[in-house]
């Protein structure tokens, strides 16, 4: 660099990755040059036009690396040299001698993508001064080098060094209570309409994000109070003397869990949940469902009732941890027979899928007999 200011978040995030890119490009680079030098010595005239050829693109590539190491926050110098070098690559694979390197290096250019920090870029657009709402219980987000022109506003769930953290955390009825404390304002005391510490922790950001953009404590905290959950996130639903919990707008690994905490404090007689697939989780997929069934288990519920293929998971690893009860329906019409034999008046429902999962057609069979 030729000033000596300090990097930005963005700058150091894309110094990081463009080294272990560029080292990478450099080694090929002169790997490339020395098989060159080496055809030459054998005399091997075959293959003498092709590694001229790699030689020259090679040398570039180098030359290229070196410069960027003088300017590393600039991707003008990683271009031309990530170019070069996938020119190299793909002379090479004309060669059958490099094929075993080739194969090689499918796995380094994976690796080399997983070096990609682009948590927090964002700051990158923010004004000179401007507020930056952090987490203060993410352990990843305490390590962050943030970057100078920003003004970082603190949030957490009991630390009281926070800029603004919630105390006493309690549920009440449909919702949660909670003390703030802002280190600018006060305390309060806050009611939300919603369930759970992971709901605490949302209204805490939005808190801080409010004030510190100019808005008054009085004003933010009597919107959290009114503010209403949208789609089937959480919803509280009253049948008849029973109570459901519409979670099943979208489901994963970290929703479910905070889902079955907050459920776990939920004031009941007995606690039911119906729970489906969470979609789209690739090769986790399995390990994660047989985890929420460990977790359900341990949830304090009465019955469990799974649905669909992955949840057939679920509902063996539930089984498995010692949870007596526990249904796997074939289908919406099982899934609310299941439920409608086993619950009671005074009992509540805990129900979340992921979307595609469509459980809100196994309630549409469950709420019109609970209305008798």
């Amino acid at each position: 660099m030729n000033d000596s200011r300090e990097l930005t978040l963005q700058e150091r995030s894309t110094k990081r990755a463009n080294y272990c890119l560029m080292l990478t490009v450099l080694i090929i680079s002169i790997y490339m040059m020395f098989l060159f030098i080496g055809t030459i010595l054998q005399g091997n005239h075959a293959l003498f036009r092709l590694f001229v050829i790699a030689g020259m693109i090679a040398l570039p590539a180098a030359v290229s690396t070196l410069f960027y190491f003088f300017n590393p926050v600039s991707i003008r110098y990683r271009n031309v040299a990530l170019t070069c070098f996938l020119i190299i690559y793909e002379v090479s694979c004309l060669s059958s001698k490099l094929f075993v390197y080739n194969l090689f290096m499918i796995p380094i250019l994976v690796a080399l993508l997983m070096y990609f920090d682009l948590k927090l870029e964002i700051c990158a657009g923010l004004a000179e001064g401007s507020p930056l709402v952090l987490n203060g219980d993410d352990p990843f987000l305490r390590k962050a080098a943030l970057p100078t022109h920003v003004r970082p506003v603190w949030f957490s769930l009991g630390d009281e060094n926070a800029d603004v953290c919630a105390l006493d955390v309690r549920q009440e009825g449909d919702g949660m209570a909670f003390t703030l404390c802002d280190k600018n304002a006060g305390s309060y005391e806050v009611t939300i309409p919603a369930m759970g510490r992971h709901n605490v922790a949302n209204a805490l950001a939005a808190y801080a994000a409010a004030t510190r953009l100019g808005l008054a404590p009085e004003g933010v905290i009597a919107g959290l109070a009114d503010f209403e959950q949208t789609g089937m996130r959480q919803k509280v639903v009253h049948a008849g003397s029973m109570d459901v919990i519409e979670d099943c707008y979208n489901a994963n690994p970290d929703s479910m869990k905070a889902a079955l905490a907050m459920f776990k404090e939920y004031p009941c007689k007995r606690r039911f949940a119906l729970l489906g697939d969470m979609l789209e989780l690739g090769g986790m997929s399995a390990p994660a469902h047989e985890e929420l069934g460990r977790q359900a288990a341990e949830a304090g519920l009465t019955a469990l009732v799974t649905y669909g293929p992955e949840a057939a998971r679920t509902a063996k690893a539930a089984k498995d941890a010692g949870l007596a009860d526990v249904v796997h329906a074939e289908d919406y019409q099982q899934a609310a027979d299941a439920l409608l034999a086993r619950m009671a008046p005074g009992d509540a429902l805990l129900v979340k899928a992921s979307r595609g999962m469509a459980l809100e057609k196994a309630l549409a069979l469950f709420y019109p007999v609970c209305a008798k």
